[in-house]
Parts: C-alpha cells; sequence; structure tokens
C-alpha cells in the first residue's frame, strides 16, 4: 500500500485531522509514533490515525479517491500544512518513493512519508463488553471529576479514573489522596455484565476535549487491556491502567455530627474572593467556621486579609473551625455546578476529619476533602 491520490474539502480534511493529534508522539525515537497514518479505501473513505502506544484515535471521512493506499507523513507538519491553505478543494497524492504532495489552488507543499508497515500495530477495537452514554452526560461526568486524579503517585491506579458499572449505574472516581469525588449517573447496558476498569487520567483530559456536548450516544466497548470510544465518525481508544483500585468506600463517612445546607453561588464567590489574597507557594489555609449565626470563612496572609459571612442551614449541637486549601474548596463546588445544583450540604464530625459536600437533592455527586491544620 503507497500510492495514494485523494482530493477532499479543506475544512472537512482540517477537522478530521484536528482530533488525531493528539495521540500523536511530540518527540520519539521512533519517526513513525510522530506520523499520522492516512489510508484511502477503494469505497471513497479516508482514514485518518494517530497513535503512540498508550493511546489513538482514528477518524473517518468521505473523499474522493482516485488511487486507493496509504502513507505516513508527521503530523504537525500535515496539520500546518493543511490549516495555512486557503479554503477550497485540496488534493493529497504519494508517489513510488512516498514523497506525499500536498497542492490547494496555487499553493503546494511536498512531505516526505514513511511506509505505513513502519506504523505500530493497533489494538483489537472490538470490546467484550459495551454501554453506551450521551455525549454531553459523559463530557459532563468527567469534567466533575477529572480535577481530583492525582498528576503523580507511586500507586498508578489514582492517576487515573475508575469506572465502575453495575446494576444499571455508571460511577466515576478519582482520588488523589487528598479528595476524593465520586459521580453516578443510571445507563442502559448492552451486555448486562458488571466492569470495573481505571482510565489515565490523561485520556479522560483527551477525552473532554473530544466530546461535545450532544445528547449524541458514545459507544464505550471494554477489552482486557483497552478503553475505545466511539462517535462522530471516530474512535477514541487507550490503554487501562493495570492495577487495582484503592478500596474508597471506607473513608465516607455513614453518620455526620454537623450539616449546613449552603447556598452555592454565594459559598464559591465567597473562596474566589478569598482567594486573592492567598500566595500559591504558601498556600495558606482557608479558616471556615460553621454555626447556627453562620458559615465564615477568614484568611490572613502576608498579602492582606479576608473575611467573609454568610447564612447558613446549621444542623449540630456546636460550631465548628476548620481549614481548607481553597482550591479544593473551589473544585468541589464547580463541579456540583455542573449537575445545575443551587445548594450543597456541607457535612462534617470534626477539625481532623473529612468534609463531605454532596448536592442536597440528589445524590449522583459526592466529594470529600481532607482538612489543613489551622
Amino acid at each position: 500500500m503507497t500510492r495514494m491520490f485523494i482530493r477532499a474539502d479543506k475544512s472537512v480534511l482540517q477537522e478530521a485531522i484536528t482530533p488525531t493529534l493528539c495521540a500523536v508522539a511530540g518527540k520519539s525515537t521512533t519517526a513513525a509514533l510522530e506520523c499520522l497514518m492516512l489510508h484511502a479505501t477503494e469505497e471513497g473513505i479516508l482514514e485518518i490515525t494517530g497513535y503512540d502506544l498508550n493511546k489513538g484515535v482514528k477518524t473517518r471521512l468521505p473523499v474522493l479517491v482516485l488511487e486507493a493506499g496509504g502513507v505516513l507523513v508527521n503530523g504537525s507538519q500535515l496539520n500546518a500544512f493543511i490549516r495555512s491553505l486557503p479554503d477550497g478543494e485540496v488534493s493529497i497524492a504519494t508517489d513510488e518513493r512516498l514523497v506525499t504532495t500536498i497542492s490547494c489552488k496555487k499553493s503546494k507543499f511536498e512531505l516526505h512519508g514513511i511506509s505505513v508497515d513502519s506504523f505500530p500495530t493497533l489494538p483489537e477495537l472490538n470490546g467484550e463488553k459495551r454501554f453506551e452514554l450521551e455525549q454531553g452526560l459523559l463530557k459532563k461526568m468527567c469534567q466533575q471529576v477529572i480535577f481530583s486524579v492525582a498528576q503523580i503517585s507511586t500507586k498508578p491506579h489514582l492517576t487515573g479514573v475508575l469506572f465502575e458499572i453495575k446494576e444499571n449505574n455508571c460511577r466515576l472516581v478519582s482520588c488523589d489522596g487528598y479528595r476524593l469525588s465520586i459521580r453516578n449517573e443510571a445507563i442502559s447496558l448492552m451486555t448486562g455484565e458488571e466492569m470495573s476498569f481505571v482510565v489515565p487520567g490523561k485520556t479522560i483530559g483527551e477525552l473532554i476535549k473530544l466530546l461535545d456536548e450532544s445528547e449524541e450516544k458514545v459507544n464505550v466497548e471494554l477489552t482486557r487491556k483497552y478503553i475505545i470510544f466511539s462517535f462522530k465518525e471516530m474512535i477514541f481508544f487507550s490503554r487501562l491502567i493495570e492495577d487495582t483500585y484503592t478500596v474508597y468506600q471506607k473513608s465516607i463517612p455513614s453518620e455526620y455530627r454537623i450539616q449546613a445546607k449552603v447556598e452555592l453561588s454565594e459559598a464559591m464567590s465567597s473562596v474566589e474572593r478569598a482567594s486573592l489574597v492567598i500566595d500559591e507557594k504558601t498556600k495558606s489555609p482557608l479558616k471556615c467556621t460553621l454555626s447556627h449565626d453562620g458559615y465564615m470563612i477568614n484568611c490572613v496572609t502576608a498579602n492582606g486579609r479576608v473575611d467573609e459571612e454568610f447564612s447558613i442551614e446549621f444542623q449540630g449541637d456546636d460550631a465548628i473551625e476548620i481549614g481548607f486549601n481553597y482550591r479544593f474548596l473551589l473544585d468541589a463546588f464547580r463541579g456540583a455546578g455542573m449537575s445545575g445544583d443551587n445548594e450543597v450540604m456541607l457535612q462534617l464530625n470534626s477539625p481532623t476529619l473529612p468534609m463531605i459536600i454532596r448536592p442536597v437533592d440528589h445524590d449522583e455527586y459526592l466529594y470529600l476533602v481532607l482538612p489543613i491544620r489551622l
């Protein structure tokens, strides 16, 4: 499979190339990993594939195929060339020497291609287990847990998001050792089997970028080592993290000594204002006091001082004073806000134990955060 000749609209071609770039290796000793594989079929389809050995993206688009074939071309160069072309029909032709000529109107570029035989073998993209979710819903669920994925950890599973599929419920879990995010959603299983697997946090970050807000379905398939997402004439696949996830359920208290119902936008705004005096290097704790008198936030740093107070619905005998990393609180409030909640419940037992943040009206979202000593 060497010679190839196709024609396609520039904007359509660009739209198909862009998603694949996240799976192109930036710098690699293997040139093929920095390439996109272009494969034109006799059926009039151009397949564009990027694969960095950990994750991959394949897009398909109808084109005019004058000669079927394939070639590997540097992904960043191809993208830059196509992006710089004027609007209109683009021709891509590859000769026997794998020189790939890209032309549009009076513009023409040449790239030195590589044989498709050099491209790494793709994994089997047919899973034994599968389920479906709407694009917009899956995107939101991922956004509500991505921030508490560990960036670096000696425990590989903490750098990913746990998917638990059980009894027609999809649960996403992330934990970085300081906080825990849980998001539940009812789904329809296509195979009826329970599933539990860990997807790398970087994969979830790329998935969020690829998904849109629509109600169109994402078909999710699972193999022994890979997760496969199919949507919008696109297949996005990734290696799973082969590590057992922490037994997180034991960290969630079954009862609470103090509960406070808080207006979400008010709580979020107060933390955002307090953050203005916090030095990112010292990360001074945000002191929160909850009582029958209200919710008071206080922070004193070398940059200044902030005092905030607003009313809450408080349940408990005694007031509590507790410290938090302000960013952890903001992430939790923003995550709850994505579910359309106006109020959240803060649940605590002591200044040294975790606080739970959850929506008032439903239990689809839960966030646990560890306090900081004041």
